[in-house]
């Protein structure tokens, strides 16, 4: 027997309910919605809240796609915390990758955040993501052609294994796609300084060693 799944969907002109509702078609067990509607300026997301207060630590919750989870990526990482604090785990239902499984999870956050960076998938994209249904799947890879930020996020933050930041880029770029290949596109020391600006990385310092700052 299938679980019950309590669901959140957020519509829009991009991503329509119909879109999301067809989603989740291939999940056969039942489906408890939250559906954002009106929202206000001091609660824009009502129903994500009322989805995110009933979770439970160990169960499992739902959306179609994991970027219908906020508008940008500062909200993303914001919803994430109250989630991880909740101890509750996500599953995509169009995809079947849930937020336990760390690759799973790095893909889809940079989905997400691809997503709002572009503001939408692109066809191509839209139609891979499509195909892969309710398949367990960690087939998708960045847009940009990086190594996934999360990926990357804990090789910088291993500070043990990689006590400089030339050793952990080196170790970012040796990191491969499902297909066992190098990511065409190099992570350097300029790009993780404007991600950590943008609130995409978060970095510790590196104590006991040299602290995290520009080369000369």
């Amino acid at each position: 027997m299938k679980k019950t799944l309590r669901t959140y969907f957020r519509p829009e002109a991009r991503c329509s309910l119909k879109q999301q509702e067809a989603a989740c078609r291939s999940y056969d067990g039942k489906i408890i919605p939250y559906v954002e509607g009106e929202r206000s300026a001091d609660d824009p997301f009502p129903n994500r809240d009322a989805w995110v207060n009933a979770m439970r630590p160990g169960e499992l919750f739902a959306v179609p796609f994991f970027h219908r989870l906020a508008t940008t990526a500062e909200g993303l990482r914001e919803v994430r915390e109250a989630i991880r604090l909740k101890k509750a785990i996500i599953v995509e239902l169009a995809t079947g990758r849930r937020t336990d499984d760390p690759d799973h999870n790095a893909d889809m956050l940079d989905e997400a955040r691809n997503w709002y960076s572009q503001r939408g998938m692109s066809k191509r994209w839209a139609s891979k993501i499509g195909k892969i249904g309710a398949a367990n799947s960690s087939a998708s890879q960045r847009i940009d052609g990086r190594a996934p930020f999360e990926k990357v996020e804990a090789i910088l933050n291993n500070h043990k294994k990689y006590p400089t930041l030339a050793l952990a880029l080196d170790a970012a770029n040796a990191l491969k796609d499902d297909d066992s290949k190098l990511y065409p596109t190099k992570w350097n020391a300029a790009f993780v300084y404007k991600s950590v600006e943008r609130g995409d990385l978060t970095l510790n310092d590196r104590t006991p060693g040299p602290k995290f700052g520009r080369g000369k």
